[in-house]
């Protein structure tokens, strides 16, 4: 430094301490540090600066000797140079004042957080230099994957959001959670997010934030039913974590949804194949050793009746001109509805009925499709709603099987499928048994006339016997009229 201090003028002595930590520091710091002055023009305008003297990590960098260094044009060591930087450095010579700055060099993509010192005597300054690339290109890096991140999180095929638990709003939502449920960002934002789910899925997600509180951590992964914006019915996966207060308050939480409706769907079509493969082979087992046609009929109709959680279940005969019901399973506050009834052909109910499919009514008052006076006799029995199933056999009707509830209820596709199931099972079962019945009663019946027969066979092969024997004996008297008399 040519025995000078920065910020002193050399007439003035200078405390010995100073002098000694600053060499030191000039000496093994590992920033830049240049000692120079500025050049200008005829005008008085900045146009360059001489180094005056470098500290050896300023060696290092410009592979420069101090000797070597020392009388060098900035613009010669740095023939690319931005001239904003010697307007800089003519600045602070001009005011005196300290400036703070950040410089990048494009060309050799460097950064440098720069601090530059008026010396206070012949246009002098001192600067340093701390190369920042490093940190600039790991800030740079960082913004770059911030970037990507963000658009990864934006159009990535999961939902994606933040939700505050105080407000109750969402923080953010990515489009993929846009798509999902059908709203758009700005009114997903201005919604309470418990809005989106059903009750159960409400009281799912409480239960969760209690066992998180109560320090048990749930598992990780849970399904929820969510409505979208046009009432669409979606399954969603929600993974996420929460954040906590310093008071173990829940304040937010950030999550990742799939979309799983395709896979309930199939999940809850195995569990509803399961289950129903489970009661009809239970409902087999009842009848196997079944005979009787109305026992089978009142065994199935018990089963459906606690399956279903209905209130009636019953199976109809029908013939031309009746509908006879053997025996009906019901709910003990009701009252049986077994009998024969006159049957009324060309009805809406019937021209339904015989269609051959199942006729599914979740509201008698409502539906269109039975008239006034069906209507007014199912309410006298409390049938508000029910499930139709017809047998058709050869093209006609053969029977209908119903199960019934007192009040509207909702079917699903599921009950009509098993019911279905169960009136073609039934209508097997009771005509199988019929035909036993029948066969048993034939065998009965010939075995019966056999019987008679060699009855009546032994009595013919007896009266021909008593009737030989009448012949030969009247033979005999004939052919010998005295012998008694002589032989007495």
């Amino acid at each position: 430094m040519n025995g000078k201090v920065p910020g002193n003028n050399p007439e003035n002595h200078s405390d010995e301490r100073t002098i000694v930590m600053f060499k030191r520091i000039w000496q093994d710091s590992c920033e830049q540090m240049y000692h120079a002055r500025m050049i200008y023009d005829e005008d008085g305008n900045p146009t360059d600066y001489i180094l005056l003297d470098i500290n050896p990590a300023m060696e290092k960098f410009l592979n420069l000797s101090r000797d070597q260094a020392a009388g060098q044009k900035f613009s010669h060591l740095f023939p690319q140079h931005n001239r904003d930087w010697i307007r800089k450095c003519a600045e602070v010579v001009r005011t005196g004042q300290t400036l703070t700055s950040l410089e990048n060099d494009r060309k050799l993509d460097l950064w440098y957080d720069s601090q530059l010192f008026s010396l206070g005597w012949g246009n002098e300054f001192f600067s340093i230099l701390r190369d920042i690339t490093d940190d600039q290109r790991a800030i740079r890096a960082l913004a770059e994957n911030e970037k990507k991140l963000s658009e990864m999180l934006k159009y990535a095929p999961a939902g994606i959001y933040e939700m505050d638990f105080r407000r109750r709003r969402f923080i953010s939502v990515n489009d993929t959670m846009c798509k999902l449920t059908g709203y758009d960002r700005e009114e997903l934002l201005a919604m309470d997010p418990f809005d989106l789910m059903d009750e159960k899925s409400r009281k799912l997600f409480e239960t969760r934030i209690k066992e998180w509180s109560g320090g048990n951590e749930p598992a990780h992964k849970v399904d929820y039913l969510v409505r979208t914006k046009d009432g669409r019915e979606v399954w969603v996966e929600l993974e996420g974590h929460f954040d906590i207060d310093e008071i173990g308050i829940y304040r937010a939480s950030a999550a990742v949804c799939h979309d799983v409706t395709e896979r309930k769907i199939l999940e809850n079509a195995l569990r509803e194949k399961e289950a129903r493969n489970a009661f009809l082979l239970h409902l087999s087992d009842a009848m196997r050793p079944l005979s009787d046609p109305v026992e089978i009929q009142a065994v199935i109709a018990r089963a459906a009746i606690d399956y279903f959680g209905a209130d009636r279940c019953f199976y109809c005969d029908i013939e031309k001109d009746k509908t006879i019901i053997e025996k009906d399973a019901f709910r003990v506050d009701l009252s049986p509805v077994a009998g024969v009834y006159p049957r009324k052909k060309g009805s809406k109910f019937t021209r339904l009925i015989e269609k051959g499919e199942p006729v599914v009514v979740p509201d008698i008052f409502t539906h269109g499709g039975l008239s006034e006076d069906l209507k007014r006799d199912l309410r006298n029995v409390q049938i508000a709603s029910f499930i139709g199933v017809p047998i058709v056999k050869n093209g006609f009707l053969a029977g209908i099987f119903f199960i019934n509830q007192t009040t509207s209820r909702e079917w699903t596709d599921f009950e009509v499928i098993l019911a279905r199931d169960i009136a073609q099972r039934m209508w097997a079962a009771v005509e199988r048994a019929k035909g036993e019945r029948k066969e048993k009663e034939a065998q009965t019946l010939l075995h019966r006339i056999n019987q008679q027969t060699l009855d009546l066979v032994e009595k013919l092969r007896k009266a021909d016997q008593n009737k030989n024997a009448f012949i030969n004996m009247l033979s005999h008297e004939l052919r010998n009229p005295l012998a008694a008399i002589m032989l007495s």
